[in-house]
């Protein structure tokens, strides 16, 4: 199967059925907004879901876990991003500017298994990702001014730049 995740913009539907069927996801505003979508090897969409918020918000980097059961993403967002399109929903708030994410969906029916989002007092955002056979996931990029990187709410990981943008590497449990 092949896995898309990408970024759409306006209030305007955007078809992901290549077939001729019709499969919309509609964006917020003018910002950007996430789509994930699952597609068959002869192109036929599987599903496809909106992450969306009021601000921009971009995914920069996705990776499959081992078992293929499981799509990671990291990216950025800013104001509040919904990482669950459904009506259980899952809204996080931005610290300040950007925060970072790293969030994990089923890749049988795209269903959230769970979202964590960091950030501080400037812009922070995830490049990239990596997954290895055991489910941890590594997660690269920048951060600006004070970042807890624990994903908990109950621990405190932080890291302060020496000034500008540092860069991070991160390691979670998948």
């Amino acid at each position: 199967n092949l896995y898309v995740a990408s970024i759409f913009g306006s209030n305007l539907p955007v078809d992901f059925d290549p077939s001729g069927g019709v499969l919309e996801l509609t964006g917020t505003d003018i910002d950007s907004d996430i789509a994930l979508a699952k597609y068959t090897p002869e192109g036929k969409v599987l599903w496809a879901i909106a992450l969306k918020g009021p601000g921009p918000d971009v995914v920069y980097s996705a990776a499959l876990n081992a078992s293929g059961t499981s799509i990671y993403i990291a990216g950025t967002y800013s104001q509040t991003l919904d990482f669950d399109p459904t009506s259980n929903g899952d809204v996080r708030t931005a610290s300040a500017l950007r925060d970072l994410f790293v969030a994990k969906y089923s890749t049988l029916d795209g269903s959230l298994e769970w979202a964590n989002s960091m950030g501080g007092t400037g812009i922070d955002v995830a490049f990239d990702l990596a997954v290895d056979t055991q489910d941890a996931v590594f997660v690269s990029g920048v951060y600006q001014s004070v970042v807890d990187f624990d994903a908990s709410s109950s621990g405190n990981i932080s890291l302060t730049t020496a000034g500008g943008f540092d860069n991070f590497l991160a390691s979670y449990n998948g």
